[in-house]
């Protein structure tokens, strides 16, 4: 009996079910919470990419959100970028908006001239005490487009 109760006693697995989700749980919550961070960073890239593209068009086109008493005006150029942003739900200070009205692009050659439109946001993640180190990083969107004449 005595034996029995040893045995027993030395298979006796009733708690490792608990150690092991003890030792898993915390590594799947830093890998879902990772996953769901960095796929909200290159949304808002994405984001800033388009915002920036349709800036760009506007003012190599001069369209009517990126001109005051029909010649190019900057500060509705920079009021166009914060309200294309702010379709994608990002609020960025005109501070964070650049704009170029004679640049190259990258790739390009000729006598083209250029507007380049380059928008900064500052990522801060919600779950910054799950991943230290990983706030305040400047996600940026840029784009180039030719000036129309």
């Amino acid at each position: 009996m005595i034996k029995a109760l040893i045995t027993k006693g030395v298979r006796a697995d009733s708690g490792a079910t608990a150690v092991e989700f003890g030792i898993v749980a915390p590594l799947f919550v830093l890998l879902v919470v990772g996953v769901a961070e960095v796929s909200r960073a290159l949304w808002i890239e994405e984001a800033l990419a388009d915002a920036a593209a349709r800036t760009a068009r506007c003012m190599g086109l001069k369209l009517a959100g990126c001109v005051s008493s029909s010649s190019y005006s900057q500060i509705a150029t920079k009021s166009y970028a914060q309200s294309a942003a702010n379709t994608w739900g990002l609020k960025l200070p005109a501070g964070n908006v650049a704009l170029e009205t004679s640049s190259s692009c990258p790739g390009q050659t000729g006598e083209t001239s250029f507007v380049t439109a380059t928008l900064t946001y500052n990522y801060s993640t919600v779950a910054a005490a799950l991943l230290p180190g990983v706030y305040n990083i400047n996600l940026t969107g840029s784009a180039c487009f030719p000036q129309s004449s």
